[in-house]
This record gives structure tokens, sequence and C-alpha cells, in this order.
């Protein structure tokens, strides 16, 4: 079974040290972060960005160094857990670019369906329980994400954080 496979690859590997891209964040907000299922979202923001549709199509929209540079400050707050398997999953869906997450979002905002099979590669993670409770926002990266989305006046996404749903108009 695959994931089976996926999760003991991932329990048993030991990750060296080293710097997280300073584009990891714009993976995990642009690509899960809402980052494997954890920010609030529901099948009306399923689009051809996958889930979480209106977050990536804003964020691969923007195309701001700025902004992601400040998003990956957030990601950096996240687990270790949870990085690793974005690591994990951008090597598994786009070997070329060696775990490198701008490199992978670039790609992704060209050819949509890469959110697709992200989003796919993290519900074999989020099936197990400790994962998921790592994947629970913390008041500190919820404030983060906060200044980042005021700062950069995008307060649209903010339903992500506050967990109200999305409403189409």
């Amino acid at each position: 079974m695959r994931y089976n496979s996926a999760w003991r690859k991932f329990r048993n590997r030991t990750l060296q040290t080293s710097t997280m891209s300073t584009w990891m964040l714009i993976f995990a907000a642009c690509v899960s972060t809402a980052i494997a299922g954890r920010l609030a979202h529901d099948q009306i923001d399923e689009g051809e960005y996958g889930k979480y549709n209106e977050w990536r199509k804003v964020m691969c929209e923007k195309k701001s160094d700025d902004l992601y540079n400040d998003m990956n400050s957030c990601f950096k707050l996240e687990s270790k857990m949870i990085q690793d398997a974005t690591t994990e999953c951008v090597n598994e869906i786009v070997p070329e670019t060696e775990g490198k997450v701008m490199e992978f979002v670039h790609k992704a905002c060209d050819d949509k369906s890469l959110f697709k099979r992200l989003d796919e590669c993290f519900g074999e993670y989020e099936a197990n329980v400790e994962f998921q409770k790592q994947m629970e926002l913390k008041p500190e990266i919820v404030a983060c994400y906060t200044e980042l989305l005021k700062k950069y006046e995008i307060e649209e996404l903010m339903h992500y954080l506050d967990g109200s749903a999305h409403k189409e108009n």
C-alpha cells in the first residue's frame, strides 16, 4: 500500500540539517498552507489549482519575491514534520527541483495539475494522527499570516485563517 510505504519512508528517513529554501512558504501557503488541509476551506474552494484554489490563484498572480520571502518567515514557524513532508512531496512530484519549493511553485503556477498532485501527496500524510495534530495552526502562525495578508493588501484571503467558510460572490 502506497501510504504505508510513503509514511515508513518519511518516518525512517534521516534528513540532513540544512537551511530551508527561502521559498518554502510560498509553497506552504500557495500550495498547501494551507499546507495539507490545515486552513479552513470547503468544496467551493476546489478548482483548477486544486484545494485552496483562491489562495493559490492569488499567490500565483502576485509573483512577488518580497511576499514569498515574508511567507517563508511564517512557514519557518511550522513543525519540522510539516516542513519535511512539504519537501518530500515536492521531491516526489518534480524530482528535478531537488526539493526547492520556489522552483516547484513556478512550475505549478504554469501547470496547475502539479498542485493537485501535491494535494494527493499530502493526503497520504494527513491520514496519520500525529501529522494531523501538527497541522493545527498555532496562534503565532496565524498572527504571522494575518500580518502578511494585511501588509500585501490581500485580506480577501483572511477567511483561510479565521475558519470562516469561503463565500462565492
